[in-house]
């Protein structure tokens, strides 16, 4: 399904359905474990909202980047902990 996601958005004319799909590619690729091709689309979307101006779905989008840099961070610094230990 992750893999449909790309070419379809792909093959679209508008940027806000474009930006919904990759989205929807977002939350499908955490679900399988493919953060760093989650991320791609994200910021894919992201790009899609800027160029239309959807000033609501870029601070969505915003949000959710936040969240992954911080879960990131997180991540890192739990990494870093274990490996001192």
């Amino acid at each position: 399904m992750v893999a449909e996601a790309t070419p379809l958005a792909a093959t679209l004319d508008s940027p806000g359905r474009k930006s919904l799909v990759n989205d929807a590619q977002y939350g499908l690729a955490v679900e399988t474990g493919q953060h760093e091709r989650g991320l791609k689309a994200l910021h894919a979307g992201l790009a899609h909202e800027r160029s239309i101006g959807a000033t609501a779905m870029i601070r969505f989008s915003g949000l959710i980047l936040l969240t992954v840099a911080e879960k990131h961070t997180f991540l890192r610094a739990a990494v870093s902990y274990v490996m001192m230990a």
